[in-house]
């Protein structure tokens, strides 16, 4: 990573903290260490990151605290499941964090407006099962629940992230196999595998310098991003849903198995018993969106979203119509970061923005109101399933 001599520059990519970013955690799988870490990102020789980011004493990244009791009683608190998408560390601040800015810019609830994000930054359903479980309910009022779905989110095994002082490690288990205790993850380290460098402020400065110094950037169309081939070259994140696709428990417990439905079966049953609305928003991958472009179609990911959605009486918010009207181009050169597969800025904040314009729209009102009565207001009526 820090070998820079200029004839290499195009061939050197990869990440480096200036700090240990993150610790495990028994409970959650790991969580973020302090704030002011700076996070550089290299790709094909260009920087297509270089951020300086906050953690809370949570571990999660925010620019504030988290209060497990709500603001007041007039404040409705809102809590974010995601993964890398929601936790947006090439960035100042998470897309939940604006949100929460958005929605109190309205003179009449003023600051009556909590959004939290609790993502887990390349887990799933395993550890989002296990931050609502052991984290959520046991410390945190909320109202509602955002389920931020990207791409393979529900297939993904739980996650446990831990840094040393040269590196960020990464492991992978099976729900039933994860380490649960600190002297389980000790002698279970080793499974880790590198996935980032940890280096001091000065080299990653000198780093960032060469590369900038020396910087021959190559243009990209959304054509760079569009796999070639027919429709089935179209894998993952942007295939296209099956023509007979319908949605039931059967076709989700086929694809990710029994304990995955159960689990997202049983934060389905606690917010519908805790009178808290689940909002369900696939979000969209760079892929996807450009195949929506081009051929018009829906994508498995939307589809099955909306399943889940109707199966469970969830509010339903795509992600992917959140960028509607915007061109091939402008996604590749504004709203997404070039090389890398996370959205920029922009599209993190035009997410937040058409999330706020939709809940004022929606009945976000009524949910306020009705919160003390253990009731909920949903998108896909129980008379319609």
């Amino acid at each position: 990573m820090f070998f820079t001599h200029k004839k290499d520059l195009r061939e050197i990519q990869g990440t480096v903290f200036s700090a240990p970013p993150t610790g495990f955690d028994a409970v959650t799988g790991y969580r973020w260490l302090g704030g002011g870490i700076r996070m550089v990102r290299v790709i094909r020789g260009e920087v297509v990151i270089d951020n300086v980011f906050d953690a809370n004493s949570h571990g999660y990244h925010c620019t504030h605290e988290y209060r497990p009791a709500r603001r007041s009683d007039r404040t409705f608190r809102f809590i974010a499941l995601g993964d890398s998408f929601t936790n947006c560390i090439s960035q100042t601040r998470a897309w939940p964090e604006t949100l929460q800015e958005l929605l109190r810019g309205r003179p009449d609830h003023g600051l009556d407006v909590e959004a939290y994000g609790m993502p887990s930054d390349g887990g799933g359903l395993l550890n989002w099962h296990a931050i609502f479980t052991g984290q959520i309910l046991p410390q945190f009022d909320f109202d509602a629940l955002i389920i931020a779905d990207w791409g393979d989110d529900l297939g993904r095994e739980f996650i446990v992230c831990h840094s040393t002082q040269e590196a960020v490690l990464l492991g992978r288990w099976p729900a039933a196999d994860r380490p649960r205790t600190q002297e389980d993850f000790e002698r279970r380290q080793a499974e880790m595998q590198k996935l980032y460098d940890v280096a001091d402020g000065e080299r990653i400065e000198r780093l960032v310098a060469e590369l900038k110094a020396n910087a021959a950037p190559a243009p990209v169309s959304p054509e760079d991003y569009c796999p070639k081939g027919p429709p089935e070259a179209w894998k993952d994140m942007a295939a296209a849903a099956p023509a007979d696709y319908a949605f039931s428990p059967e076709v989700f417990i086929e694809r990710f198995g029994r304990g995955r439905w159960d689990m997202l079966s049983e934060i389905a049953a606690v917010c519908e018993q805790r009178g808290a609305p689940i909002i369900y928003s696939p979000l969209p991958s760079r892929q996807g969106l450009l195949r929506i472009r081009k051929e018009g179609v829906k994508l498995l990911h939307q589809a099955q979203a909306e399943g889940i959605s109707r199966h469970f009486a969830l509010e339903y918010f795509d992600g992917y119509q959140a960028f509607e009207g915007i061109s091939p181009e402008a996604i590749v050169d504004f709203y997404w970061l070039k090389h890398d597969g996370h959205w920029a800025a922009g599209g993190a904040n035009l997410y937040a923005a058409r999330l706020a314009e939709w809940l004022m729209g929606r009945r976000f009102w009524e949910w306020r109101a009705r919160r003390s009565h253990g009731r909920r207001g949903d998108q896909f009526s129980k008379k319609s399933m």
